[in-house]
Order: C-alpha cells, then structure tokens, then sequence
C-alpha cells in the first residue's frame, strides 16, 4: 500500500483494523489494532500513533465537514461519555459549515448553558404552555417537559413542532437528535425519511438505532470509544 494512502488519520485507522482482520483470519496472528496503528505510525517515520495522531488529527471544523457522513450520522457511546460535550464542540465552528441553519432537539437541557454563551443561539423550552419558538442559526428545542406529558396533549404539541420544523428546515439544515432514546418516533420518521437534510443522532449503544428503525438511512458512526482511544494514543 502506498504512503498516500495512509495519508490521513481516518485511513490509517482503517489499515490497521482491517490489517488485524487479515492476520487473525488468514495466518491466525492474533494483533490488537492499536499495536498495528503504532507499526503503521513507526513505517511512515514517526515515533508511534500518538505523535502521528497528534501531527495530523483533525479538528473540530474537519469534522463537521466530514463526519456527517452522506446522509445521517449517529453518534453513539454510553451515558456520561461526552456526546452532548462532542457536539457542542462541532457547533463551535458551526459558522463556517456548510450548513445555512441547524436544528438541535434536545431532552436534557444538555444546551441550555451552550445557548447563554452564544448570541447566535436560541433556546426554547417546548412545554404544553409554550409552543412557538424563535430561530436563530442555531436554534434549541429542549423537550424534557412535554415529553412527561401524556396522551392528546402531548401528541398536540409535538404535531405543532414538527409542523414548525417542515416549514423552517430545508436541504441546507443540518437537524441534531440528542438524547435519542427518549424522543418521539414521529421526529425520528421526519427527521430520517422525509426531511431532505442532514441528520446526527446521539445514541447510547447501537442497539438504539434499532429500536429508532430506519436503519437504512444511516450511511456513518462516530463512536465515542474510538474518539476516546484515539485522543489517548
């Protein structure tokens, strides 16, 4: 394989991993991948993988290009992991995507404080007493307190939502699903099969995106462990 094509971090992740698949399953050599990132790192003359990922990481604003991955992108790792955190730091260079506008629906005032930092944020708390909403480049919905509701009244206020997403996001949104496993599956059918954007979802655990369904519409992963290990060496 020639050094161009080993050129980036992403790909010689990939090398390595699919290198260790090779090894194991072909000659029976049993080789974590991380071992192999450190070899790759060594052929290509640095010192091992972290100083190779240190030289040539991506930052936040490569990867709110890169990584939404075609259509829908979903973020996945465990609770406390830092996914809200991730996504707050893509947001950061969020002016200079290419994105006209961004949509972030939210169940745990996880971007309350983000939004007080930010004059190009607005934050709204959907509940049953409050509907409308003000739009801004980035725009919050924070529906923790609706979704405690039941029955007619809730299924009211999230219809009103949606119609308001139909009407203000277009090819040019990109519309972020944090805290996934508590939204309802109405947004998630929007959100993935009609809306002609792009979408990022924040899971727990890949079982999650069973669950949601439209796994079809889903063309990337970012999995927080692997971020995690990366940003370790």
């Amino acid at each position: 394989m020639s050094e161009k094509l080993l050129s980036s971090v992403k790909a010689v992740e990939n090398f390595a991993k699919n290198l260790s698949g090779v090894l194991s399953n072909d000659y029976n050599i049993k080789l974590k991948p991380i071992k192999l990132l450190h070899a790759s790192s060594k052929a290509l003359g640095y010192r091992n993988w972290g100083q190779y990922f240190e030289l040539n990481k991506p930052t936040d604003k490569d990867l709110l290009q890169a990584n939404s991955g075609g259509k829908n992108t979903y973020l996945v790792g465990k609770s406390g992991s830092g996914k809200s955190s991730y996504i707050q730091g893509l947001l950061l260079f969020a002016a200079n995507s290419r994105y006209r506008n961004i949509v972030i629906l939210d169940a745990g005032l996880s971007y309350k404080r983000f939004a007080e930092t930010r004059s190009d944020v607005s934050f709204n708390e959907i509940t049953p007493e409050i509907t409308s909403a003000l739009y801004d480049y980035i725009t919050v919905f924070e529906l923790e307190s609706i979704l405690y509701e039941q029955g007619e009244l809730s299924s009211r206020v999230i219809n009103n939502l949606l119609l308001q997403l139909q009407n203000h996001c277009d090819a040019e949104t990109l519309v972020i699903i944090d805290e996934a496993w508590l939204m309802p599956k109405s947004l998630f059918k929007w959100a993935l099969t009609e809306f002609p954007g792009e979408t990022l979802v924040s899971v727990m655990g890949h079982s999650d995106i069973e669950t949601i369904g439209h796994k079809e519409c889903f063309s990337g992963e970012i999995n927080m462990e692997d971020l995690g290990l990366l940003a370790a060496g």
